[in-house]
């Protein structure tokens, strides 16, 4: 960055400063590297009044850091996908097997389904663990016969074979898998859904109340677990203990039953709750207070200036007041009354088929005498902000 600026001064008549006083935004991943970057950046632009943060990566640590609450869960994803040489994940075990390579894609072929090439993730995107989980939970029938295989042969593969089996092949974990695979895909999708390069500023707050929604319904009141919820990874877990009974490997047999008391059944999914319910409580704290979401949340339609509830209205009050400052205008009341004016015409415009952008800029060109509004609204239009990598 200070290479930048001097190479600015260095070819500029002004030494830069006209450039560096035309930047009003900084956009980063909220990396720490990169807010230092904005800190020093800040010193030199003298109107760089806006620090934009992306939400996705933020977001991805909320289920990184919920799983710390659950051990019973970190000893699941270890044996599954995480775990290294000499103890390696059940995912890596089957990378590198033979078996796999041939009898698993064969049975796959047989069964009319792509070919799976590996069960490998991405280790810098926490996210992407949901891949291997999911596949796992929804193959395991194959991948046991692969691990039965490898058993039945000699040296060291076959004893980590073995201890494989015996280490996941309970319900409880079976299940637990199962679960965690589920909630891994619900994480991903709220990651995802809202990780668009130019979106509007409904997207992030949409995209949060469908996951807190999605993890009430099927986690926090269990509905994951209900007989309705077929398509679930979980469900498919129960299926392959009901359908497959026993296992022999080498000179042992494992025995698959769903448990007669309840509570040993729903376990797994209390264990999983507790994770859920931590990733609502640190849903705020891994939202970034200065996101394009969140500066610009007031621009949100349909707008909720006129709102009945009190806190949300005094949210987006709230909002728009600290956006009219961070952009320096002269008086904010007066900024805040512009707004207001033009809400229902950006509102109508909404309704009709317009997107938040083409709405805000639609109701501000009616309307040339609202200065201080119409600059607001300038600067909605201009932040081209990302929420993500896209």
């Amino acid at each position: 960055m200070q290479a930048t600026i001097e190479c600015l001064q260095a070819h500029d008549a002004d030494g830069g400063d006209a450039i560096l006083d035309k930047v009003r935004f900084y956009c980063s991943d909220n990396a720490a590297d990169e807010l230092k970057v904005a800190r020093l950046l800040g010193v030199r632009c003298r109107n760089m009044d806006f620090e934009m943060s992306d939400t996705t990566h933020s977001r991805q640590l909320v289920l990184k850091n919920a799983m710390g609450l659950e051990p019973e869960a970190a000893i699941v994803q270890k044996l599954l996908v995480t775990g290294t040489d000499p103890e390696p994940s059940l995912a890596n075990f089957l990378n590198y097997s033979k078996r796999f390579a041939s009898k698993f894609q064969d049975a796959e072929r047989a069964d009319c389904l792509t070919a799976l090439r590996h069960l490998g993730w991405s280790a810098q995107r926490f996210d992407s663990r949901s891949k291997p989980f999911g596949r796992i939970a929804s193959r395991l029938d194959a991948i046991f016969t692969v691990l039965a295989d490898e058993a039945d042969g000699s040296g060291p593969r076959a004893k980590w074979a073995t201890k494989l089996i015996e280490e996941i092949g309970s319900y409880k974990r079976l299940v637990l898998a199962g679960l965690l695979a589920d909630l891994m895909h619900l994480h991903m999708k709220w990651v995802r859904d809202a990780d668009v390069s130019d979106p509007d500023v409904d997207v992030v707050a949409e995209a949060d109340e469908k996951f807190r929604q999605s993890i009430d319904a099927l986690f926090l009141k269990g509905g994951i677990m209900s007989a309705s919820c077929k398509t679930s990874f979980v469900s498919q877990v129960i299926r392959f203990i009901e359908k497959r009974k026993v296992l022999h490997f080498g000179t042992n047999v494992i025995r698959f039953d769903l448990p007669s008391n309840e509570s040993d059944r729903f376990e797994p999914l209390q264990r999983v709750r507790t994770i859920a319910e931590g990733m609502l409580g640190l849903m705020p704290k891994h939202t970034p207070r200065t996101g394009w979401a969140q500066t610009f949340l007031a621009f949100r339609l349909p707008s909720r200036f006129e709102d009945s509830r009190r806190d949300i209205k005094r949210l987006f009050v709230k909002s728009l007041t600290r956006l009219a400052q961070q952009a320096r205008l002269v008086d904010t009341r007066r900024a805040l009354d512009e707004i207001v004016k033009l809400a229902p015409l950006a509102d109508r415009s909404y309704n009709g088929g317009s997107t938040t952008r083409e709405a805000w800029a639609r109701a501000a060109g009616r309307f040339p005498e609202l200065a201080l509004a119409r600059e607001l609204v300038d600067l909605f239009l201009c932040c081209l902000h990302s929420t993500g990598d896209t």
